[in-house]
Order: C-alpha cells, then sequence, then structure tokens
C-alpha cells in the first residue's frame, strides 16, 4: 500500500478519497443574527402598589430588573446613543407609569410597563422582575416576572 504526500503535504492513502478544505476566500462570512440584550438591575422606585389599606394610603418601594432585547446588529458599529435604547430612558419610563397610578397588583404595573417599553419597534423582547420587598414580613422579597417575545 502507497502512501502519496498531497500538495500541502498530507499523507492519503492511494484510491481513498479525502477533501479538500476550502480556502479563506472559500469561506463564506458569519452571516448569524446578533441581538443586544440592554438592561437595568436593581432600580427602586416608589409606587403606589397594593390591595390592602395601608398599602393604599403611602407610595411602597418596588425593586425592578428591566431586560430588554434588540433586533438590531448595528448598535456596536456606529457607537451612536441615538440607535439604541438609553438606560435613562427606561428609568424614566418606569417612574412614570408608577407614577401614573395606584396598581393593586404589581402584576398590572408591570403588563402596564412592557406595554410602555413594548411601543419601541426595534425591541424583540422584554422580560420584568417587579419586587415588592415589604410585603411579606418574614421573606426576603416577593413579586413577579413577566416576559414577553414580539411574534
Amino acid at each position: 500500500m502507497s502512501h502519496t504526500p498531497t500538495s500541502l503535504g498530507i499523507v492519503a492513502q492511494a484510491g481513498v478519497p479525502y477533501r479538500r478544505m476550502k480556502t479563506d476566500t472559500q469561506l463564506k462570512p458569519n452571516t448569524g443574527t446578533q441581538t443586544t440584550k440592554i438592561f437595568v438591575h436593581g432600580l427602586e422606585i416608589d409606587a403606589h402598589c397594593g390591595v390592602y389599606a395601608h398599602e393604599k394610603s403611602r407610595a411602597r418601594k418596588l425593586v425592578l430588573d428591566i431586560e430588554i432585547e434588540l433586533f438590531t446588529n448595528a448598535l456596536v458599529q456606529n457607537d451612536d446613543l441615538n440607535t439604541t435604547i438609553d438606560y435613562d430612558e427606561l428609568v424614566a419610563k418606569a417612574k412614570s407609569v408608577a407614577q401614573s397610578k395606584h396598581y393593586n397588583l404589581v402584576e398590572t404595573y408591570g403588563a402596564c410597563l412592557i406595554e410602555e417599553i413594548f411601543k419601541d419597534q426595534r425591541i424583540k423582547s422584554t422580560k420584568i422582575r417587579v419586587e415588592k420587598p415589604t410585603a411579606i414580613p418574614d421573606a426576603k422579597t416577593t413579586g413577579v416576572e413577566i416576559m414577553r417575545i414580539r411574534a
């Protein structure tokens, strides 16, 4: 059995086919889709939220985690704040929705906040965690997590 070196110096067995690797010019560039996740974690806001009388008389502290995923992959290349979602914009929306009315449930507040955030068509998905740390005295925190994905 003879082994004949190829032009690249690879020893191949006579009569056995081998696959030649594509050269760099034959390889396709990565055409995968990139998404960008923007988040604000641990945001403390005051909101009128709760069903009990003692919760309706004053604002309560809520702790929010907001995560949004954008469709575009151009954000990193152009380095322009106008092409992305500003953290301050997310915080402003969270506070504005919280101050707009009294919510009996943190679930309702979270759903209204997602609705407000999802008005921006660049957003692929949103996940919001709303914690109400003073709701149960023996618990570190209570809350809800809501996620929406654009169809």
